[in-house]
């Protein structure tokens, strides 16, 4: 079995060890070591990997690694394999993300004589910085029809995406490039929906998944009543701006209002501003037409009101 040593917590200053120093060698046989690929590599956790043949002795083994470009190499523990062939041999690491060299060394018995297999080098990303996005970030949609952005990390060959927890019905597709999605939404969450991927390739853990949720709301908004009044400062005389106070009632079960739009023209409808349950707006015009707008941008009909001299 592969030993699990306690680990440091990830962005510890590890400990340094002395690079292999070559001794006279003992009777016992140098054992044959082979530097393996990374595996299950997400965040801040890697697992290193490699082969040693202890060739009938007992074999010490440990992974070194060091950031590149640095000299001093580092290891969490020593490990012992028993001498009974070629053994599989496997170690996580808990690093700040960075670029990292690493590589398997062992030796044999009494002596000091450590073998050094091919050192290799592996990546190491920041969770939070490699995400995938919904319509670049959108919180609302109207569209069930959306854009995926997906940031892969480092040695990824593929992406796989789902709307399902487990990854029922997983579609694969190449790095690099928008994915266009059809969401499922979950009529027991308000129109939540949820998008899952994973990736595929490069040593990736295939179970550290990233997910983004936006709410699809294609239901208009409901504008009910405006309700006009001028607190009896109304000029007289026609073509004068004056201070109108616009009350709304509103209902939306989606995503909620967000935005009230007021013009003297429909077909120019203006700025959309922040809505409020009242509103002062100076005009000129005898006549308004309001309408309000969702966070998913579905707009209500316009409504009009008649302002009185």
């Amino acid at each position: 079995p592969t030993p699990t040593p306690d680990l440091p917590a990830a962005g510890d200053p590890p400990a340094a060890v002395p690079a292999p120093v070559a001794t006279p060698a003992s009777s016992a046989p140098e054992p044959l070591v082979v530097t393996g690929p990374v595996e299950r590599r997400w965040g801040s956790r890697v697992t290193v990997t490699g082969t040693v043949d202890p060739r009938g002795a007992v074999a010490v083994y440990r992974f070194e690694y060091r950031p590149v470009d640095t000299a001093v190499w580092h290891a969490p523990v020593d490990a012992r394999v028993p001498g009974t062939g070629p053994t599989r041999v496997a170690h996580e690491l808990r690093l700040r993300p960075g670029r990292y060299e690493y590589r398997l060394v062992a030796r044999s018995g009494p002596s000091s004589t450590w073998t050094i297999g091919v050192q290799d080098t592996f990546e190491l990303f920041s969770v939070r910085a490699r995400a995938v996005l919904i319509d670049s970030g959108a919180r609302f949609t109207r569209d069930p029809d959306v854009t995926l952005t997906v940031a892969a990390p480092p040695g990824a060959s593929g992406v796989e995406v789902t709307n399902r927890v487990g990854f029922a019905g997983v579609r694969r597709f190449p790095v690099g490039v928008p994915i266009r999605w059809r969401l499922e939404v979950d009529p027991r969450a308000r129109g939540l929906a949820t998008v899952r991927v994973r990736f595929v390739g490069g040593g990736l853990d295939p179970t550290m998944t990233s997910t983004a949720t936006v709410v699809v709301d294609g239901v208009r908004p409901a504008l009910l009543a405006v309700r006009a009044s001028t607190n009896g400062r109304v000029p007289t005389r026609p073509g004068t701006f004056r201070a109108v106070r616009l009350a709304f009632s509103v209902r939306d079960a989606g995503s909620g209002v967000s935005g009230v739009q007021i013009t003297a023209d429909r077909r120019r409808p203006g700025r959309v501003w922040s809505y409020r349950a009242e509103r002062i707006q100076r005009t000129r015009a005898d006549r308004l037409w309001v309408r309000v707008v969702d966070r998913a941008g579905n707009t209500s009909p316009w409504r009009g009101v008649r302002l009185r001299r």
